[in-house]
């Protein structure tokens, strides 16, 4: 029979290989803002660092985005594409957490993720309304650190995928709102080998939002976001198989609610140069599991769009201050950790790889077939290293490219 104390020992190591993979990390998704994507990975808003919460420049955007802005499409529009993420994650541990020392890179392959949208106006039948639907990729992972000796063998596999359904109305001429309901569908395995297995769970999210014309070049847009909440059942055997009876856990993980504030302008250029900034504000204190190991985080991304003829030129940036809480204690979900302060640091580094900078790129090209649209963009975070603690650094680059045709039927003018 094993003893209490190497029991304890499994099951942390359970709960920080879950954590590595189960949180749905940024060093191992690549575009997100800590959890959730924010439309980076669509394929206009893509090639503008996400930007879209005032003027989006492609349905999906406005669907998982700000959803008032959908009252600025008229016809209808659909848009089917998708994007590829390759990050390539490092840790270095000197081996006071897992026994011994090791330096490897996460095997983990990247993700493709979906991002399909539709927008359909009720003008033509005299209600000042458009409606949406949409299927986006919110947030993804894939971590292997198990042919390492020295890691506790963690590993995991994860996706989330958003559908999204909801509508946007004219109060005035300038004045639109809108509200999105999003269920999300998370599937994954985490942990060990031996104690693992496919798991699964749905979240509800919903979002509210406004989007106003300040003036006939320069519209204003804000949102919320509500919490999403997964609890996958019986997530980590918290008795290593020696032991009887086996016993297991549930692991409850929120998506935070979000803040954001959005600004465009198109006065330059005889209108055909957009300007736009948006603003994130994620409240990580307010969610199960993340608020023992994260702090809440601003993020601000600024995307321009020049437009001659038919083509549109993108070019983004982004900065996200760190999610990473400096000082976190010797708990996660309650549980106390052997190895303290040090064991929480080493699931940080495990899976909250710090990515502040992020450069973009894309085009689009309208009537590459006649009422089809090609959107299609690029980027990558510059390469950032962190330690955390005393005893273990992680760092990361990746990069990623996605595309997307739209077909328009009816008006080709917006709002």
């Amino acid at each position: 029979m094993m003893s209490a104390k190497r029991v304890l020992v499994g099951v942390m190591a359970l709960v920080v290989s879950i954590g590595s993979t189960v949180v749905l990390s940024e060093g191992a998704y690549g575009q997100c803002y800590g959890t959730d994507l924010h439309n980076t990975a669509q394929p206009a808003s893509g090639g503008m660092a996400g930007v879209s919460l005032a003027r989006p420049q492609d349905v999906p955007s406005a669907v998982a985005g700000n959803p008032s802005t959908l009252a600025r499409f008229r016809g209808t529009q659909f848009t089917f594409g998708g994007s590829f993420t390759e990050p390539s994650q490092h840790l270095d541990h000197d081996g006071t957490v897992t026994g011994g020392p090791f330096s490897a890179n996460s095997e983990g392959q990247g993700c493709l993720l979906p991002s399909v949208g539709i927008a359909h106006d009720l003008r033509p039948l005299g209600l000042p309304c458009t409606l949406g639907l949409g299927v986006s990729a919110l947030s993804g992972v894939s971590g292997h650190f198990r042919n390492q000796p020295n890691s506790m063998g963690s590993h995991g596999e994860l996706m989330i995928i958003g559908i999204n359904a909801g509508a946007a109305f004219d109060l005035t001429e300038r004045l639109a709102a809108g509200a999105m309901l999003t269920l999300g569908y998370g599937e994954g395995s985490t942990g060990f080998s031996y104690a693992s297995c496919m798991n699964h769970d749905f979240g509800l999210r919903g979002t509210l939002g406004l989007d106003y014309d300040l003036t006939c070049n320069t519209t204003v847009g804000a949102f919320y976001q509500t919490k999403m909440a997964y609890r996958f059942r019986n997530a980590m055997l918290t008795s290593l198989p020696a032991v009887q009876p086996a016993t297991f856990l549930d692991l409850e993980v929120d998506q935070p609610d979000n803040v954001g504030f959005g600004i465009a302008n198109s006065s330059l250029l005889g209108g055909n140069l957009l300007l736009a900034v948006d603003v994130l504000y994620k409240q990580w204190d307010n969610c199960n599991y993340w608020r023992d190991v994260c702090k809440n985080q601003w993020a601000f991304a600024f995307g321009t769009q020049l437009t001659h003829g038919k083509c549109r030129y993108r070019f983004g940036y982004s900065y996200a201050d760190s999610p990473v809480d400096p000082a976190p204690g010797t708990t996660i979900n309650g549980i106390p950790l052997p190895g303290g302060q040090a064991m929480v640091e080493y699931y940080q580094a495990s899976s909250i790889v710090i990515c502040k900078h992020r450069l973009t790129a894309g085009m689009g090209i309208e009537d590459i077939l006649p009422g089809v649209t090609l959107d299609f963009y690029g980027g990558g975070y510059l390469p950032e290293s962190h330690q955390y603690g005393t005893h273990t650094t992680a760092s990361l680059k990746l990069w990623y490219a996605g595309a997307g045709l739209t077909w328009k039927f009816g008006p080709r003018c917006c709002r």
